[in-house]
């Protein structure tokens, strides 16, 4: 299990670790959501595809790795490709803090706030996944509950 904090109480930049070992550190940015992380020495980037575009991506050097669909603006949810392995990432209910990843109708994963302030969450998500898609996938989670808690202040 991987956890994400966030690494000073105002700001946007959050480290995740496994364990002890901080794999990652990850932004979400104020003034749009896009951002890098680096693991192992290589660079990824994560953002969205257009200002007003519900496409999100996770891509090295210029090629896609992954790529998430928010159909609706109104709905907390994403559909998730992987190397032509589609996903789900959905809000548990209309009131929970915490993201279920779906296969088909299988709960396979999950990411959980355990602060409400986005201090700490847990991120439970499969090992079959690289750490880089456990990566984007938790940073989307990140981009929703910002925006959350940016409309709720």
């Amino acid at each position: 299990m991987l956890t994400v904090q966030r690494t000073r109480f105002w700001s946007n930049t959050y480290v995740i670790r496994d364990g002890r070992r901080d794999i990652t550190e990850v932004n979400v940015r104020w003034t749009r959501e896009a951002g890098s992380f680096v693991l192992d020495g290589t660079t990824f980037e994560v953002g969205r595809a257009g200002w007003a575009s519900g496409d999100f991506f996770l891509s090295r050097d210029g090629e896609r790795l992954a790529s998430a669909d928010k159909p609706s603006a109104f709905r907390r949810r994403f559909m998730i490709d992987v190397d032509g392995e589609s996903f789900e990432l959905a809000a548990g209910s209309i009131w929970a803090r915490t993201y279920e990843l779906r296969r088909g109708t299988r709960r396979i994963g999950s990411i959980r706030r355990t602060s409400w302030w986005i201090n700490r969450a847990d991120v439970d998500l499969p090992e079959t996944l690289s750490m880089e898609v456990r990566v984007f996938v938790t940073w989307l989670v990140l981009v929703m509950w910002k925006r959350s808690d940016d409309s709720s202040s």
